[in-house]
Formats: structure tokens, sequence, C-alpha cells
């Protein structure tokens, strides 16, 4: 009776131990992204110019991005094509700030299942240190830091369900949602879709030309519609002043 009780509380400690260790996302390879994993290959691959080899790397994972990151696949197809390195590599990282916005969302949505909250939170985060790792500016580092702190935030607020009630704590869903939605726009403007800064500074000039999440091909015949009723109003008023001046 004594050896079991010993044995059960060594266990228990193994397990707290471990546990508690796994809050500083020391995941190992479950937080690794296979996806983020492979724009190191790319990467390197087209530093030495051998595009056959990078291209083979994104095939592997070009069903995802048919699926998930539609936006940015034309750009990374067109910079296959003319074999442009910075477009690629700006293209893949548009997609891997989409796939940890992606695995947050899917957190969200699992956030009472903690095993599997937790471990989309780790891909998330396996994610974000391969997309901080191309940083280069001292405030992009410092606006990393901060996601990277918002991450251990929203890790934090999934709570722990412990074992036996040892180690357990408290799940906070409005901490986790307010972490999400800091590290997505956080994000966002360090790993833009290419083009994407031209197109934002265009709308804030051009507020009534925002049309939110449309696509490109319907935000020309969005431009091409607003275009042709401006010319009607105009044609319009025109009239009517032809009409004044007659009479």
């Amino acid at each position: 009776m004594i050896r079991l009780i010993t044995a059960m509380a060594a266990f228990l400690f193994f397990f707290n131990v471990t546990n508690n260790s796994a809050s500083a996302y020391s995941y190992g390879d479950p937080g690794e992204e296979a996806i983020a994993e492979s724009y190191k290959e790319i990467e390197a691959y087209t530093k030495e110019n051998r595009w056959d080899e990078a291209k083979t790397v994104y095939q592997g994972y070009e069903k995802e991005f048919d699926l998930y990151f539609k936006e940015v696949k034309p750009f990374i197809d067109r910079g296959f094509k003319e074999k442009d390195r910075e477009l690629v590599l700006s293209s893949y990282k548009a997609a891997l700030r989409m796939n940890i916005e992606r695995r947050l969302q899917f957190a969200e949505k699992e956030f009472d299942n903690y095993g599997r909250a937790k471990l989309l939170l780790a891909k998330a985060n396996g994610t974000f240190k391969v997309l901080s790792g191309t940083l280069d500016t001292e405030e992009e580092k410092d606006k990393a830091k901060k996601v990277d702190a918002s991450l251990q935030k929203a890790l934090k607020s999934l709570g722990n369900p412990g074992l036996f009630g040892i180690g357990e704590s408290n799940s906070d869903k409005a901490a986790f949602d307010k972490e999400v939605k800091y590290i997505s726009s956080e994000l966002k403007p360090l790993f833009p879709v290419p083009g994407a800064e031209k197109e934002s500074q265009f709308q804030e000039e051009h507020g009534f030309f925002d049309f939110g999440d449309a696509d490109a091909g319907d935000k020309i015949w969005l431009l091409i519609s607003v275009g042709l009723v401006l010319i009607l109003a105009v044609l319009i008023i025109m009239g009517k002043i032809k009409k004044r001046r007659q009479q």
C-alpha cells in the first residue's frame, strides 16, 4: 500500500512539473508547423538559385494555398514563374500570417476543449517563431516581442484542468479573445499580402472606395459601377442645368 501511494505521489509530481513547464511554450514537436518549416527550405533554395527544388517544396503545400490562402496564391505563382525571390518570400510570409490567424480562430472555437485549443495555439506559436525570425528592424522586433507576450497570455487564459485538482486554474474566454484580436491586428501590417499597403493607402485617401473584404475582381467591378453612377449623376445634373437655361 505504501509503495502504491509513493508511486502515485511520484506520478502526480512528474505530471505537475511537466504541465507547468509546458506553460512557457515548450511544446517540442507538437508546436512545429510543417508549412512554416517549408518556408525555411524555400528561403534557402531560392538564395542558392535552386528554383526547381524550391518549387517542389511549394507544390507539396499547394493544396493548402488553394484552400486557405487564395488571396496570396497568384502572387507566389507569379514569383516562381518570374523567379522573383522577394515576391515569393513576401507572399509565403503573408500566407503564414494567415495560417496563424486560422489556427487562432479554430482555437477560439475549441476553447472549451483544453487539449485541442492548446495544440492549436502551439501551432500558431510555431509559425510565429519562423516569421519573427525574418524581421529586420528594431521596431519590427519590438512588435514581435509584444506579440510573443500576447501569445503567452492567450495560453494562460486557457486555464488548466489539472489532474485530481492539482495545478488546476480557471479559463478566461474574454481574455483569450482579446489577445487573439491583438495578435491579428499586429501581424497583418508586419506580413501583408504583396500590394496590400498601396491598396490600403488608396482606400485611406478615397474612403468611399473601401469595399471591405471583396476580392480583387469584385473590387474592379465595384469601381466601374461607382464610376458609371458618377457619370450618370453628372449627366443628370448637366441636363437639369441645360433645361433651366432653356426656360
